[in-house]
């Protein structure tokens, strides 16, 4: 499994409970943000899941 990833969602400021859901969603599955870049880059998100 790769242990970075770079992910683009559009979002508006309305939308941003359903952006936070996702987020949240994303570190459960043991994906943690450490950057972004407007507008709706999320970069190096890591694999926090494994030790390594």
């Amino acid at each position: 499994m790769k242990n970075t990833k770079t992910l683009f969602r559009f979002f508006t400021l309305f939308e941003y409970e359903e952006e936070e859901a996702f987020l949240e969603n994303q570190h459960k599955n043991g994906w943690k943000v450490t950057g972004y870049k407007l507008p709706g880059f999320f970069t190096n998100l890591k694999n926090v899941s494994q030790k390594m």
